[in-house]
């Protein structure tokens, strides 16, 4: 089956479950959801919904908190003004964006000591992490197809 198909099967099965129970539980039911991308959204979907609420993406203070909260308990040594690059870099990202941004950062250390292991440069299973540098924020934009940054500083 297409993909759209399949798409169109499963918007269409859950419309007549919704049908079924506004008309079988009247107001006992209560649906959240939320998407990233509202205007992907069926229409016929949306009208199912009495109330609809749009939050809209963090600002830049509210960037710069998610990313240090993401970074609390993992070793660094980035300073605050290069993460407030970081944050002036991500405007029109969403909180789930910079997860990510932030996960694969985090994970460039892991990758370079794994790398080192192979290499047969540490022995046993003890070899220390290093900390996670601005160099890798700037790594996690370019892996995740993001040009035009200013993160990497000598």
């Amino acid at each position: 089956m297409e993909g759209g198909g399949g798409r169109r099967l499963m918007l269409s099965e859950l419309l007549v479950a919704m049908e079924d129970r506004q008309t079988s539980l009247a107001h006992e039911t209560i649906v959240i959801a939320a998407t990233n991308k509202p205007s992907d959204v069926d229409e016929a979907l949306l009208r199912r919904f009495d109330r609809h609420v749009s939050v809209g993406l963090p600002h830049w203070q509210d960037r710069l908190a998610m990313l240090q909260s993401q970074l609390q308990g993992v070793e660094n040594d980035i300073v605050e003004s290069q993460l407030r690059l970081v944050a002036d870099q991500t405007e029109g990202w969403s909180g789930s964006d910079l997860a990510a941004l932030t996960r694969t950062a985090v994970m460039y250390p892991v990758h370079d000591l794994a790398a080192e292991v192979a290499a047969g440069h540490h022995q046993g299973s003890s070899a220390p992490c290093r900390a996670v540098h601005i160099s890798d924020f700037g790594h996690a934009f370019e892996g995740m197809g993001t040009a035009g940054l200013a993160l990497v500083t000598a």
